[in-house]
C-alpha cells in the first residue's frame, strides 16, 4: 500500500566517538521539499543529505535534524609550538653563550619553559566522512519510512471502506435506472398523447421527443466509466508506489461522471444518491491528500 506523507523517525548513533541524535519528520506537500539542520562543521554534507532523502521519499515536506549529543573530540586540543619564535630564542641564547662564554646547555626542557613557545589550539576539524553520515541517516530513515508505511495502511483502509460505500451507491443508481426509465416513459406517453390529440400531427416532433428522451436518460456510459475509475482507484491503493497525484486525478474523473449522471436524471431518488456519492468522493479526496 502507498505510504502516508506524514511520518517521524529518529536514531541515536555513535560514530567515531561522536554521539548523534538524528530526527526526520514530514508533513503533507504537493511535491518533495527537504529542509536540513545540522552542526556548522558538517554543513558540507547538506547537499548529499538532500539528494539521499529525495532518493527515498517522493512527496512531502521533510525536515532532517542532526545534533551532536556528545563529542569526545569537541574539546580536544593540539599542542603546537611557535617555530619562528623558538628560532629566535635559540639564536639569542646561543649568541649569549658565545658573547659571555656561558656553556651552551640548551635542551628540550629548557625551551619548553620559554614564554610563548608552546600553546594549545582547539581541534575543530570534522572527523566524519559522508559515508559515516549516510550510515547514520539510514537508521533514522528506516524508522521514518516505517511510520509512514503504518500510517499509509490506516489511511488506505479508511479509503477502501469509503470506496465500498461508493460502489454500493453506484449499484443503487444502476438499480434505480429502470424505474427512472418507466417514469420518463410515462411522461413521454402523456406528452405524445397530447400531441396525437391535436388535429395536426407532426411526425418530426414525435421523433424529436423520442430522441431527446433517449439522450437525456441514457447514463449507461457514465456508469461504465464510473465503475472503471473506481476499479483503477482500488488497483492504485494496492500498489507500493507514489500514487497520491494519480488517485487525485481519478477522483476528479469519478466526480465528473457522478455530476453528469445527476444532470441527466430527474429522479428524486437518484438525485439523493448522487449527492451522497459526491459526499463520499469528497471524503476520499481529503484522505488521498495524505498519501505519497
Amino acid at each position: 500500500m502507498p505510504n502516508s506523507m506524514t511520518g517521524f523517525g529518529r536514531a541515536d548513533v555513535c560514530l567515531n566517538g561522536i554521539k548523534f541524535l538524528i530526527e526526520i519528520k514530514s508533513v503533507n506537500s504537493r511535491y518533495i521539499e527537504t529542509s536540513v539542520k545540522l552542526p556548522a562543521n558538517y554543513s558540507s554534507f547538506e547537499s548529499n543529505i538532500r539528494l539521499f532523502i529525495k532518493s527515498k521519499v517522493f512527496r512531502g515536506k521533510v525536515d532532517v535534524t542532526i545534533r551532536e549529543i556528545d563529542n569526545a573530540f569537541s574539546n580536544a586540543q593540539d599542542l603546537v609550538y611557535n617555530e619562528s619564535l623558538l628560532d629566535k630564542y635559540i639564536e639569542t641564547l646561543r649568541k649569549i653563550s658565545k658573547d659571555y662564554s656561558i656553556d651552551d646547555d640548551l635542551s628540550v626542557n629548557t625551551v619548553s619553559n620559554l614564554l610563548g613557545v608552546f600553546c594549545l589550539s582547539e581541534n575543530n576539524e570534522t572527523v566524519l566522512k559522508w559515508e559515516d553520515v549516510r550510515i547514520a541517516l539510514e537508521d533514522a530513515l528506516k524508522d521514518f519510512l516505517e511510520s509512514r508505511s503504518i500510517e499509509g495502511k490506516h489511511i488506505c483502509g479508511d479509503i477502501l471502506k469509503n470506496i465500498l460505500l461508493l460502489k454500493k451507491l453506484v449499484f443503487e443508481i444502476e438499480s434505480q435506472v429502470p424505474n427512472m426509465l418507466l417514469e420518463y416513459e410515462k411522461r413521454l406517453s402523456e406528452k405524445l398523447k397530447s400531441i396525437l390529440e391535436s388535429s395536426d400531427i407532426d411526425d418530426t416532433r414525435v421523433l424529436m421527443e423520442i430522441a431527446l428522451f433517449t439522450d437525456r436518460t441514457d447514463v449507461s456510459e457514465e456508469l461504465a466509466r464510473l465503475s472503471s475509475h473506481i476499479a483503477s482507484l482500488e488497483d492504485l491503493l494496492s500498489s507500493n508506489s507514489d500514487v497520491g497525484r494519480k488517485c487525485d486525478f481519478i477522483l476528479q474523473e469519478i466526480n465528473r461522471e457522478i455530476n453528469t449522471i445527476g444532470s441527466k436524471t430527474k429522479s428524486i431518488k437518484i438525485s439523493e444518491v448522487v449527492i451522497e456519492s459526491k459526499t463520499i468522493v469528497e471524503k476520499i479526496r481529503e484522505q488521498v491528500q495524505n498519501l505519497e
